[in-house]
């Protein structure tokens, strides 16, 4: 077996998932190549027909898988229209529709304005949302009837990359809890000749793209080699390097005296290894995440 990464198993691995896996599968795999008790967590999840861009999170880069969350995303997918699916994807029940509409490349034009901003979309009810604390793709399975509540989400673009017949491909930029799914069965609804999602790969996230994406089956020189330290995340948040003193006080959960103006992201250093995230209120640094290096 391979020894570690010198910064121990604390990183992230940019992993191209594919077709046929869920996301636990993933984790589950890399999982097992590693030391007993190693933390391991993904930030997204991907449905199984889904590829492409599956950040996993190892040791103490799992306190930071929010912040990955948070970033853009990019994904690619081809959509099917003039039919409905009891998933919105090709993994569902495939329903043709009743009133067959010809739908032109101006008719899409026009409507792809309506999906992108600060819009409500309502998330397939085939999902891992949970609604009244179980998993609504559970209450599916079990026969029960529930609505799903729209919600807030951010589509910053999507571009139109071709329609040939009935295949719509697009290009989707957009932020955290986006359901291209729903776009699918929105777009196809908006059309009046239904739509499913027949292929979607993610592209991105932030920093991570799936041209230097690892692909299974995984060994733990891999792993060891693709590991990506925490640090290299930090790019967009401003860096406040800590003294020995100031760095105990970051371990002990008290707050440390600082120059300078409120902030709100700052990445705590000590010794060129990333610590603590927090913000800067009244003079003081307060470590609201803290990574203690190992």
């Amino acid at each position: 077996m391979s020894k570690p990464p010198m910064s121990g198993w604390n990183g992230f691995l940019n992993v191209d998932k594919p077709r046929g896996q869920t996301s636990r599968d993933v984790v589950n795999s890399i999982q097992a190549l590693l030391p007993r008790r190693t933390k391991v967590g993904h930030a997204g999840t991907l449905d199984p027909l889904a590829t492409g861009v599956l950040v996993v999170a190892l040791g103490q880069a799992t306190r930071l898988v929010e912040e990955v969350q948070n970033q853009t995303k990019v994904y690619f997918a081809r959509i099917r229209l003039g039919y409905t699916s009891s998933t919105d994807d090709a993994e569902g029940e495939i329903i043709p529709s009743p009133q067959p509409h010809t739908v032109t490349i101006a008719d899409i034009e026009s409507l792809l304005p309506k999906f992108q901003g600060e819009i409500q979309q309502r998330p397939p009810k085939v999902s891992a949302l949970k609604v009244a604390g179980r998993r609504a793709h559970e209450l599916v399975r079990q026969g029960e009837e529930f609505t799903v509540a729209p919600r807030a989400v951010r589509i910053d673009r999507i571009e139109l990359l071709d329609f040939q017949g009935e295949l719509l491909t697009v290009r989707v930029s957009c932020g955290k809890g986006t359901y291209i799914r729903s776009i699918a069965r929105d777009l196809g609804e908006e059309l009046s000749c239904g739509g499913y999602i027949e292929e979607l790969r993610r592209e991105q996230i932030g920093s991570f793209r799936v041209e230097s994406a690892i692909k299974p089956p995984f060994t733990r020189e891999s792993l060891a080699q693709s590991l990506q330290p925490m640090e290299e995340l930090m790019s967009h948040y401003e860096r406040l390097e800590l003294d020995a003193s100031q760095m105990m006080q970051v371990k002990q959960g008290q707050p440390v005296k600082v120059m300078g103006p409120d902030r709100e992201r700052i990445a705590a250093f000590f010794e060129g290894r990333l610590v603590a995230l927090g913000p800067i209120r009244h003079g003081k640094f307060l470590g609201q995440k803290v990574l203690i290096p190992s």
